[in-house]
């Protein structure tokens, strides 16, 4: 049986976003597409791409704006997609950016196909994507592509514009806001949805770069895409406590509610199968303090922010408690 065509919760919420800034009801519209605003905070959740289509022609006619997708290259949460958008920004240069795109577009969804054709003038970012029942919408193409153009210019503090975009719709009657948001050439009625980069951008410093939180969340983009679709709830509460340690240590009450269920419902389950939210909190912890606590790049205080402590001497306390000693001990210890 063949996948429902899905977008994961980071293009949902840009969508939302965009939505928004249109002056339109951004939650009554995903609602009234089957697409559930309570689940933006699920970082696991994935939504269908058809209702994205529908969605994108009831805005653009809501809206009376044709070029809504555009709207997406204004300012948008460029952490939308959590280790997705921290691995490609953290990256060293846009070249390497530009590969991890196309590595990992798996985790932006099923639904969406992201590859890149390097050649001697350049790199040319083509942006693909899939429905089930019905064409995607031209809309989130010009999303995906003002996307990309913002995010050029972010990483890398420099006014980079591409050395033409083309996209498969007709010439539309107004191209004013095409030209505004990409500056270069246009093209129209193409066999495919492009960015063309020039060779002189791709070995750009991006200014986030970061090799260690690089190397830590491409890990988590390795451990998402081998586990799409875990098989227990313990699988799936681990990988979503993995996912969120970065942002804050996770909650029981936020975690069940990810799952759609009460707390109590979430405790019995996971009891049913012989382990306990705090006890899969300090496993995880536990495991991840020692991969990092012996690599050399990464500081003892950026180890505890990774693990979701907001105080340094608890993480102190918690790692004394696992290993019988200090992590800056460990880290000697098993130097090689």
């Amino acid at each position: 049986m063949r996948k429902t065509a899905q977008l994961s919760v980071g293009w949902a919420r840009l969508v939302f976003e965009v939505l928004q800034r249109e002056g339109l009801d951004a939650h009554a519209l995903f609602l009234q597409f089957d697409l559930k605003p309570d689940q933006l905070s699920n970082p696991s959740a994935y939504f269908k791409q058809d209702s994205f289509t529908r969605l994108w022609h009831e805005a653009s006619r809501l809206s009376d704006n044709p070029a809504i997708g555009l709207t997406m290259g204004i300012q948008p949460t460029i952490s939308a997609f959590d280790a997705y958008s921290y691995s490609l920004m953290s990256r060293a240069t846009v070249r390497e950016g530009l590969e991890l795109t196309s590595r990992y577009h798996e985790v932006i969804g099923t639904a969406a196909i992201l590859s890149n054709e390097f050649f001697a003038g350049g790199c040319r970012l083509i942006i693909d994507s899939k429905g089930d029942e019905l064409p995607v919408a031209y809309q989130g193409f010009e999303a995906a592509l003002a996307l990309q153009a913002f995010s050029l210019r972010l990483v890398t503090n420099q006014a980079i514009n591409a050395d033409y975009v083309s996209f498969k719709t007709p010439k539309p009657k107004d191209i004013t806001p095409y030209e505004a948001l990409f500056q270069c050439p246009l093209k129209f009625n193409q066999p495919q949805y492009v960015m063309c980069i020039n060779h002189k951008y791709l070995d750009t410093p991006m200014i986030f770069a970061n090799k260690s939180m690089s190397l830590h969340h491409e890990k988590i983009l390795q451990k998402t895409i081998s586990e799409l679709q875990p098989s227990t709830l313990v699988d799936q509460v681990t990988d979503l406590i993995y996912k969120t340690l970065p942002s804050g240590e996770p909650n029981i009450e936020a975690m069940a509610s990810m799952f759609n269920i009460s707390q109590r419902t979430f405790q019995r389950r996971l009891k049913q199968e012989g382990q306990t939210f705090l006890a899969l909190l300090d496993s995880t912890r536990k495991e991840l303090a020692a991969q990092y606590a012996v690599n050399p790049s990464m500081s003892l205080q950026e180890i505890s922010f990774l693990l979701g402590f907001t105080d340094n001497s608890n993480f102190y306390r918690a790692f004394k408690r696992w290993y019988g000693c200090t992590p800056g001990d460990y880290r000697q210890l098993n130097s090689l």
